[in-house]
């Protein structure tokens, strides 16, 4: 679960940034224009041991997505790590992600990072105009319709559908090769519109 997360921040910036709180560890993301934001938090239930020193920095640690080493095949993790612990070695300045696998082996990973001002996305949800809420199942199956290089899609939402479009700038004068998809708002668990909030 803690690699897919990784990996999908990685897809919305350059990079990630590691929050260690008193009751869980919150991971980060933001793309380059500030336009995107997601994070996952981590309770410290999650983990089979958990601890934040009371010495510790409040500031986030941006690491760049070069983490992805850590969790570069998935299914090959699943199968083959049993223990993944991550640490901060403040004395040398690296962020350790130290994977203990089958057979006694142990995989160790030293990344650089650096400190900042925690990362927050400043805005209200309860302003939205537009939400969608479904099974990430049915989202995944969305995207996977996408080429994995689009960098951008458009959700506009209308009365009684969703559009999801590739968003492309024909630079060249070229063809551009541009999909799009039609999410029927019945599939949905409930979404809000601007025409005021409807359940599914």
């Amino acid at each position: 679960v803690f690699g897919r997360a990784i990996h999908s921040l990685a897809k919305i910036g350059e990079e990630i940034y590691f929050g260690a709180e008193t009751d869980g560890l919150a991971v980060k993301s933001v793309n380059s224009s500030r336009t995107g934001f997601a994070s996952f938090f981590f309770k410290s239930s999650f983990f089979l041991k958990y601890s934040k020193h009371s010495t510790s920095s409040t500031n986030d640690l941006s690491a760049s997505t070069s983490c992805l080493m850590v969790f570069k095949s998935l299914s090959n993790l699943e199968k083959t790590v049993d223990k993944c612990k991550i640490s901060l070695n403040v004395d040398e300045d690296r962020l350790m992600f130290q994977l203990q696998c089958r057979h006694g082996l142990v995989k160790t990973y030293n990344l650089t990072y650096f400190e900042c001002e925690n990362l927050q996305a400043l805005f209200n949800t309860n302003d939205n105009q537009n939400s969608i809420c479904t099974q990430s199942k049915l989202f995944a199956e969305v995207v996977s319709n996408f080429q994995p290089s689009v960098d951008e899609l458009n959700i506009t939402m209308l009365i009684d559908r969703v559009l999801i479009r590739n968003h492309v700038e024909d630079i060249n004068g070229g063809g551009v090769v541009w999909g799009k998809m039609v999410m029927r708002l019945f599939e949905c668990k409930r979404w809000r519109g601007y025409m005021g909030i409807i359940s599914g």
